[in-house]
């Protein structure tokens, strides 16, 4: 190849950052032979995009579409004085700086199946009388998700209770009674979500499995050719426990790991995307009866609550959101960054790759807080005989 392009971040190798944040960096052309150029460009974008087809009633096929810019800068870092005329990229190393501001209002980065929150940055040299070369590299924005300035519900903690009636030999059994009960409905990426659950069983109902599931929900919108919704149901982790069902009450506990995912994303943050995440417990029942089922919201945060005990602040307080809280001494670790296993990975600027080039696949990185232990986590760790049977590899449904 005559032009090879080499893009980097200052002190940053993962290339993660916060919306609010600086993002600083380099990019180095290496030029083999004189080449002619009308421009160098450096561009810098992000947008929530979605798109899928559907058929309608007459068997038409339908595109449904829709797109939002968040991030967009254009630079001319190299142009001749007159556009008709063209400059000479002589044969050798050409580096050069950029920077610029994530905006505040950036959602995450997401690549899903029917759409996805993508940040680019984008080396164009336009040459005349023959394709532009474009060079590639995506990065991931980080929404900041503080859970310590969320609403004081999501510090509150969830009880939920299930009554149903299940036929036993063409008999009506007495009903089965779940109650569930977590400590709270916010983590993050690294936590295990204490469960506690209790099965009074006072039946013959033939119970053969208990299946909890962390499931992240997106839903994707398109405004055209008209408004349209299409939904994504994602299982990240599962856990299996077969038992012998007793006529008796029974309590269990479980931890459930999070693995890297996501931060919930909500209307506020992209119209485009939505990103939510429920617990399901789920009865299963012997033969062809409907299972009991349990479902609880949870929110995923990029922040932790390092002591739900303590007071926390309130939404209403100002902060600001360029500081990361493990930098100010706030008794959180530094967490680590890992891509989503049950996301898509990507070939960025495929559409617009030359022949010869070779791509990397691109999936957004998130941050897993690997060394953070809570005291409900501790607690339930040290006082229970927990389960800890959990499928590694995430299930799609």
């Amino acid at each position: 190849m005559v032009i090879n392009c080499d893009i980097e971040f200052d002190n940053n190798p993962q290339g993660v950052y916060f919306s609010g944040q600086i993002l600083t960096g380099r990019f180095t052309l290496i030029v083999n032979k004189v080449k002619k150029m009308k421009a160098v460009v450096l561009k810098i974008f992000g947008c929530a995009s979605t798109q899928w087809t559907e058929n309608d009633k007459s068997s038409q096929t339908i595109t449904y579409h829709d797109q939002r810019l968040y991030l967009d800068t254009n630079t001319y870092l190299l142009q001749a004085a007159d556009k008709s005329e063209v400059i000479t990229l002589e044969p050798g190393i050409h580096t050069y700086n950029f920077s610029c501001r994530i905006p505040n209002n950036c959602p995450s980065s997401f690549e899903g199946a029917y759409g996805h929150i993508r940040y680019v940055i984008k080396v164009v040299l336009l040459r005349p009388w023959q394709r532009d070369l474009t060079f590639n590299k995506a990065f991931t924005v980080l929404k900041v998700l503080d859970l310590n300035y969320e609403t004081p519900l999501v510090k509150m903690p969830i009880n939920l209770t299930s009554e149903k009636s299940h036929l036993c030999n063409c008999i009506k059994a007495q009903p089965l009674k779940i109650d569930l009960h977590l400590p709270r409905s916010s983590f993050v990426c690294g936590q295990q979500i204490p469960i506690e659950m209790s099965l009074n069983h006072q039946g013959n109902v033939p119970v053969e499995e208990i299946q909890l599931c962390l499931i992240m929900l997106v839903d994707y919108i398109a405004q055209y050719p008209n408004k349209k919704l299409r939904n994504e149901r994602i299982v990240i982790t599962k856990l299996r426990d077969n038992f012998e069902a007793k006529r008796n009450l029974r309590t269990f506990n479980y931890l459930l790991p999070i693995a890297a995912t996501p931060p919930s994303c909500l209307y506020t943050a992209c119209n485009l995307i939505q990103i939510s995440y429920v617990l399901e417990v789920e009865i299963k029942i012997k033969g062809l009866q409907k299972n009991q089922l349990l479902q609880a919201p949870l929110t995923i945060g990029t922040v932790p609550l390092p002591n739900v005990i303590q007071q926390q602040p309130y939404a209403s307080e100002t902060r600001d959101i360029t500081i990361l809280p493990w930098l100010c001494n706030h008794g959180i670790p530094q967490p680590e960054y890992a891509e989503a296993n049950h996301l898509l990975k990507v070939k960025v600027g495929e559409d617009e790759a030359q022949k010869y080039e070779v791509l990397e696949e691109f999936s957004p990185k998130y941050p897993v807080f690997t060394q953070f232990k809570n005291s409900l986590e501790v607690s339930s760790n040290e006082g229970m005989n927990t389960k800890t049977i959990v499928d590694n590899k995430s299930t799609w449904l």
